[in-house]
């Protein structure tokens, strides 16, 4: 159906008005100038970036500790004593609403003020806040579904802000390899943090001392994120 029915370019859009062409073609052309003006030259200098490896890091870290909450997010909430597995389904999908919410909010703000790494920094901050509220107030279900919901704001929101972060970072030349690279590498970490995190789980009994692991991830991940991208701008 996308096939048939997306036009190439904004001005074949016959859906779009003329006022929304024009905005949607200048946020094409300032994507474009932003990914243009990136500090790299060709995939093998790339491939010899250390940086591209610690944005890999960056990747790997989000990615396992995302998929730890994918993972145990119906078992923490099983643990504040809901029985029943379909309720658990549905409180389990109410986070997620928030988290469309917030993906806009944060994607909307990167926009307009052109900047990635502090609101990914803030993205992962606010995840990481948000699963200290659902670890401190375990056994209050209206505190730590509060909890689970700004966390899930926090997660919703950071890996749409990583990839744009990267894809400016990378030269047009260098994306499509780049970006490939950094995701396959850091894809290992939905393979190993949800096995650790199950490892921690069987030995205490309970979800919630994984958590603490869960939010030292986001965390050093926005750190690593902030360190990488900042001193690729600074480099000549």
């Amino acid at each position: 159906m996308a096939f048939l029915y997306l036009q190439d370019k904004p001005e074949d859009a016959t859906w779009l008005d003329a006022s929304e062409k024009r905005l949607l073609r200048d946020r094409l052309e300032r994507d474009k100038a932003l990914v243009g003006g990136a500090s790299h030259a060709s995939m093998w200098q790339m491939l010899k970036d250390p940086r591209v490896y610690s944005l890999s890091l960056v990747y790997f870290l989000l990615l396992g500790a995302t998929y730890t909450m994918v993972f145990w997010a119906p078992t923490l909430i099983k643990s504040w004593g809901i029985a029943d597995l379909f309720m658990v389904g549905i409180y389990a999908a109410i986070p997620n609403v928030f988290g469309v919410i917030g993906m806009v909010l944060f994607g909307r703000s990167s926009d307009n003020r052109k900047e990635r790494r502090w609101h990914f920094m803030v993205t992962v901050l606010t995840a990481a806040a948000g699963l200290f509220i659902t670890i401190v107030t375990q056994g209050n279900f209206i505190g730590s579904m509060i909890g689970l919901c700004i966390a899930t704001v926090g997660i919703a929101s950071a890996t749409p802000l990583f990839f744009t972060a990267i894809s400016e970072y990378l030269s047009r030349a260098e994306a499509a390899g780049g970006i490939a690279l950094i995701s396959s590498l850091g894809n290992l970490g939905a393979a190993v943090s949800p096995s650790v995190t199950g490892a921690i789980n069987a030995a205490t009994g309970s979800p919630v001392s994984s958590m603490y692991l869960v939010m030292a991830l986001y965390v050093l991940s926005g750190a690593i994120l902030l360190l990488s991208i900042r001193a690729a701008r600074q480099a000549p």
